[in-house]
């Protein structure tokens, strides 16, 4: 066998080991980016998912308030203690989800956007309050 030629046994042993080769590291990049892949659904279900669904309950709870309020400021006269009680309830129940979603902060800017949001509701619940003394009094044009 002279220097420049390849038999074909070692022509075919290395285009093999070459192609193994290169399949072993087309399924190690492969299993890199599925790690990769799953670490950030991992992210994604544990975290931003259920935020969602956190801020869904509290945007269900504060147009409960709202619809309570509404039942109330409309309603008759006979069911003004009913209707206080589904408000006081509503309000109640907002509050609660309020308390859990503080606990889900995690960035500046949640924190931030959350403290504007209870600012809002706290300049919120007096005004209800106002409102529904002045319907408990009797006045439900003024209210």
């Amino acid at each position: 066998m002279t220097k420049g030629t390849w038999s074909l046994g070692r022509k075919l042993v290395c285009s093999f080991s070459l192609f193994f080769l290169l399949l072993a590291l087309c399924g190690g990049l492969s299993i890199h980016l599925l790690r990769k892949a799953e670490s950030r659904f991992q992210v994604t279900s544990a975290t931003i998912l259920p935020d969602m669904l956190a801020l869904a309950d509290l945007r269900q709870s504060l147009a409960e308030v709202r619809r309570m309020e509404l039942r109330f400021m409309l309603g008759e006269d006979n069911n003004q203690s009913e209707d206080t009680q589904l408000v006081n309830q509503a309000i109640a129940q907002t509050q609660q989800q309020l308390d859990r979603y503080a606990t889900r902060l995690v960035t500046a800017e949640q924190r931030q956007l959350f403290a504007e949001l209870q600012q809002n509701w706290a300049s919120y619940l007096p005004m209800t309050r106002a409102l529904m003394e002045i319907k408990n009094q009797g006045d439900s044009q003024t209210a």
